[in-house]
């Protein structure tokens, strides 16, 4: 491997790295309310080193896939998506708890219901924007090879969900198997979505409807 393509390569890796320890550490140590972590110091850890490296590297918002694509389609595409692995989260609801049901662990009102949504849209842009637009869209230039790409951050995206598993979810059993495998899905489905669209559009709405399935019923 020559030099220039071994250091972007080397800062990927550094920053999942980065990410990796501060997350961990933020998630065993620091307990605020969940608005302040997924509004304020997840898009800091995950995205802050993102944006410094793309500074350094003189290079836009557009390499990460913020960009508009055919916005339309992408909307249909990541609702109808979206809507099959937020049922898949009532399934696992059902496994978990011996019982079949589309009522909510906790009461939902309108302002719980609109907070749910905003968080649930805040940690999907955080992830898939770290997750796809950069780890994976530099991993394959580097690599040139899409599906080396796809697994190396499927695996990177597996170990940023180990500190929520533990610290928040507290999962076990046959329901933290459920639920690694639909995150895996989801993880290959979104990159392999990303890889066609060139932006984060759909990726993001099919994160945020599994974020919400897993914050009302799991």
């Amino acid at each position: 491997m020559d030099k220039p393509r071994n250091l972007p390569l080397e800062r990927t890796y550094t920053v999942w790295g980065i990410v990796i320890i501060l997350w961990s550490l933020y998630r065993v140590y620091v307990k605020l309310p969940e608005w302040m972590d997924e509004f304020i110091f997840k898009p800091l850890i995950f995205l802050g080193p993102v944006l410094l490296v793309l500074k350094s590297e003189h290079k836009s918002l557009t390499s990460i896939g913020l960009a508009g694509g055919k916005f339309f389609r992408d909307i249909y595409l990541g609702l109808g998506f979206g809507m099959l692995f937020a049922v898949e989260g009532v399934v696992i609801n059902a496994v978990k708890y011996g019982r079949f049901s589309f009522a909510p662990l906790v009461p939902v009102t309108g302002a719980n219901l609109l907070l749910t949504v905003m968080l649930a849209f805040a940690t999907g842009i955080s992830e898939e924007v770290l997750t796809r637009g950069f780890f994976y869209s530099r991993l394959k230039s580097a690599y040139g090879s899409e599906l080396k790409a796809m697994f190396s951050s499927t695996v990177m995206y597996f170990f940023l969900l180990v500190p929520m598993i533990f610290t928040v979810l507290h999962l076990k059993g046959i329901t933290l198997l459920i639920f690694i495998m639909t995150n895996l899905i989801i993880s290959f489905a979104n990159t392999m979505i990303f890889n066609e669209t060139k932006t984060v559009t759909v990726p993001v709405l099919i994160h945020a409807f599994w974020n919400m399935a897993v914050a009302l019923y799991l």
